[in-house]
């Protein structure tokens, strides 16, 4: 028989992530048409940006808006967040210019860059527009787009999600196989409302719940979580697998599953967007699933029983 708990740490290895959390600084191209913003980028990796130093002033140049943007990748069974915030500079003319050596401290550690040659040529004759072109007239017109930045509008629209803890039976004989699968359902529409956030941690957490005390557990070993295509009621939906075990019951213990939790990234929309601001807001949803108790009965007596006996 299979030990439960070394069939969990294999889970806990496959699921949680390899990677040390990490910082980084970004610099932006060069060259560059004056009609492009350059940028300056902080990157974490599995963590989140909590408290950050001033971004460096560059000679020459002027700074604009900042933008945030969060990407989680699910691959190998290990989950990687990434945030970035950017910092866009417009250049006031053209020419050639030093970004020094800097350092920022993000989340109470000192990050270093290198620095950089930064060569702003004219916009090139029939080339097209830039989507950036930045703003560069008076402190007045930058206090103004601070004004709208702060006052832009983001709607929390509703989303088709949802997390469920599936079985294959409403109840079971003490040594009969319950498949016992937890999947997460996103609508394909709404791809680019949601992200998965700190799945690792929270999958372990999860594990422990659904670990029935009275059953033995074989678990369904997955490297990797991809979404499936399957319809929900006509509609077409993602549907994640985040968990699979077949649980054998060994006394008429119920097998109870309380309701699970999944916190998830929701993004808020621009109420009207802009090419040259983030056109989403982050925040947070947790999603639930329903308890399930499935009633565990003894095996009914076998027909040759008494035949047997009178054998003996």
């Amino acid at each position: 028989m299979k030990s439960l708990y070394l069939t969990f740490i294999l889970i806990f290895m496959l699921l949680a992530p390899l990677q040390a959390q990490q910082i980084s600084i970004e610099l932006g191209k060069s060259p560059l048409p004056i009609n492009q913003y350059f940028t300056i980028s902080v990157r974490l990796q599995n963590q989140q940006l909590k408290e950050y130093s001033s971004f460096p002033e560059i000679e020459g140049f002027k700074k604009s808006n900042k933008y945030s943007s969060t990407k989680t990748i699910i691959t190998g069974g290990n989950t990687t967040t990434i945030f970035t915030i950017t910092q866009n500079y417009a250049a006031l003319v053209e020419g050639e210019y030093l970004l020094k050596p800097f350092s920022m401290k993000v989340n109470g550690q000192t990050v270093q860059s290198k620095g950089l040659t930064i060569k702003v040529h004219p916009v090139q004759a029939n080339a097209p527009q830039s989507i950036n072109q930045p703003d560069l007239i008076t402190q007045e017109e930058e206090q103004e787009q601070q004004v709208e930045e702060e006052e832009a509008e983001f709607v929390d629209k509703d989303d088709n999600a949802f997390l469920t803890l599936y079985t294959d039976k409403k109840e079971a004989f003490v040594g009969e196989g319950v498949n016992t699968v937890l999947y997460f359902y996103l609508a394909e529409s709404d791809q680019r409302l949601l992200d998965f956030y700190d799945f690792a941690n929270q999958i372990n957490g999860i594990l422990r719940q659904i670990k029935q005390p009275h059953a033995w557990e074989e678990t369904f070993d997955f490297t990797e979580i991809t979404p499936e295509n399957v319809l929900v009621k006509g509609e077409p939906y993602l549907r994640f697998k985040l968990y699979e075990a077949v649980l054998y019951p060994l006394n008429k213990e119920p097998l109870r599953f309380p309701q699970l939790q999944l916190q998830m990234i929701k993004y808020k929309v621009a109420k009207n967007p802009s090419l040259l601001t983030e056109d989403r807001q982050e925040g947070y949803k947790v999603f639930y699933s329903r308890p399930r108790e499935i009633p565990v009965k003894e095996l009914p007596p076998h027909p040759l029983r008494d035949v047997v006996l009178r054998g003996l």
